[in-house]
């Protein structure tokens, strides 16, 4: 068994390195697509990819309009206005999509390469940079003590420091691995980096999550009659394993990935439409916002400024 899968593995690194053509292009010629080689399945994905696309756009659109509609602000406070910057993060998600869902994984070569790049790594960055800002306010909310919630001088440069750092990480390596001599060696390691700070992300969210969880367990075993907190920690509770569920898929996804383009400079050339583990990750991260950030609430969230 170990010889016929290590025989599989070396003759799939084969294919992919016996395919000298340009991004997803094959044939003598090297003029027939990739869409063209599936064929209707290509046709199907792009229904499929145009109407989940256009009803995360919307939904994110509508959702943004009704919060600056109940606030009259555009921009958010601060980064711990995390209502805002978690929906103005998913609109941009959302539009990135949009773009994607044009030409599935530019299998019909409608965009430069490094576009499609861009469109999957600019929305990376942007849920990993969430993840970064939900630690930050969850431990400033863990150091509060009621008081109203601000960032150190200190935290207000490290903050945004980290999240262009990240964009500019994204930006490089969509070039990179474009342009770079060896596309899956630089996808190895920008996968293996996005993997690092998800995993380190959500290890700290879910430390300060857990927390809060037994802060409102205590505050349910002495007397909760309104039932608020008890609500509150049945909220956390899911949140916290939907996060748990997102990261860990995508840093699954991350590893996969990263470890199969290791040292292959070519293509697949595919039988069948290949739909990529990150695309439900960014609909699933859109999901997640609309749900646990919702503007309207009879009830003050936890998770909500």
């Amino acid at each position: 068994t170990q010889s016929t899968w290590g025989s599989a593995y070396t003759a799939k690194r084969l294919v992919k390195m016996s395919n000298p053509c340009p991004w997803n292009t094959t044939g003598p010629q090297c003029s027939e697509t990739f869409a063209a080689v599936v064929g209707t399945q290509y046709t199907t994905a792009v229904i499929g990819y145009s109407i989940s696309a256009a009803v995360a756009f919307s939904a994110s659109l509508w959702r943004n309009y009704l919060l600056y509609q109940a606030s009259g602000r555009f921009l958010p406070e601060g980064w711990l206005d995390i209502q805002r910057v978690f929906h103005y993060a998913s609109l941009v998600v959302a539009a990135c999509f949009v773009v994607h869902a044009a030409d599935p994984n530019n299998w019909d070569n409608t965009f430069p390469q490094v576009v499609e790049e861009l469109v999957y790594e600019i929305p990376t960055a942007i849920m990993i940079s969430c993840l970064i800002v939900l630690v930050f306010f969850w431990r400033t909310s863990s150091h509060s003590r009621g008081a109203s919630l601000t960032l150190s001088k200190r935290e207000q440069i490290i903050l945004p420091l980290l999240i262009v750092s990240l964009l500019i990480y994204a930006t490089a390596f969509s070039f990179f691995e474009v342009y770079g001599p060896n596309r899956g060696t630089i996808r190895f390691f920008k996968l293996a980096g996005y993997a690092v700070v998800t995993s380190t992300c959500a290890v700290s969210t879910l430390a300060y999550g857990a927390s809060m969880v037994t802060s409102l367990s205590a505050s349910c075993n002495g007397g909760d009659p309104s039932g608020i907190a008890a609500q509150a920690r049945k909220k956390l509770l899911l949140f916290l394993f939907m996060l748990t569920a997102v990261c860990g898929v995508a840093v699954f996804g991350m590893l996969w990935y990263g470890i199969s383009a290791f040292q292959v400079s070519g293509q697949d050339v595919p039988t069948a439409f290949e739909v990529s583990l990150f695309d439900p990750v960014y609909v699933l991260y859109i999901l997640c916002v609309l749900f646990f950030f919702r503007t309207i609430r009879k009830q003050a969230p936890l998770l909500d400024k």
